[in-house]
């Protein structure tokens, strides 16, 4: 059987992550499939936090790599830990450069200090709302990429897998009271 959607990868889930990865697969064709709508119902929009990134001349993510790694109490996997906090300040970058705009007083990034962090490394956006305008700034820009097609309000039904591998998923989209089984094989698929 033959998929309907001629893509390389699928991504199940628009969050933050979905949507960043979708991006960076560029020039890979993506195929995103989501429950509802983009950006209705995802948890990334709730999130309130901000981005830890290590931004000033007296922080290092060398630095940030050990305050992650000592907070997590050995729980954490150092190589994802040294890999984010090395690439932190490259997304940050990026964000901006898509027009994401960070709080900043007088030029300068508006940074908090939380958790077991030894420096002000928290980047926010609009206060607390760092998820919200995340999330709605990441949509404006994959739908402006060619690589992406989306496919919304649609329900993963079953994982087709073999020799304990993913082959594909079968999703389910009811549309106008239709109900229609679209079918993808042979794709990489990332939840």
């Amino acid at each position: 059987m033959e998929s309907i959607y001629k893509s390389d990868v699928v991504i199940v889930g628009s969050g933050i992550s979905g949507l960043m990865t979708a991006i960076s697969l560029y020039p890979r064709k993506v195929t995103l499939v989501t429950k509802r709508k983009l950006g209705e119902m995802s948890s990334s929009a709730w999130a309130q936090g901000g981005i830890a990134a290590a931004v000033t001349k007296e922080d290092s993510p060398k630095k940030h790599f050990e305050d992650t790694l000592k907070a997590s109490s050995g729980l954490s996997n150092e190589e994802a830990v040294k890999t984010i906090t090395h690439d932190a300040l490259e997304v940050v970058k990026f964000l901006e450069k898509i027009g994401v705009q960070f709080d900043k007083n007088n030029g300068e990034f508006t940074l908090s200090k939380e958790a077991a962090h030894s420096y002000r490394r928290v980047l926010k956006i609009n206060g607390d709302q760092s998820g919200k305008y995340l999330v709605s700034h990441l949509i404006q820009h994959a739908k402006q990429q060619g690589h992406i097609t989306f496919v919304e309000d649609v329900s993963v039904d079953h994982i087709i897998q073999k020799d304990n591998q993913c082959h594909g998923i079968m999703v389910i989209f009811i549309k106008m009271k239709l109900l229609i089984i679209l079918f993808f094989f042979n794709h990489q698929i990332l939840f």
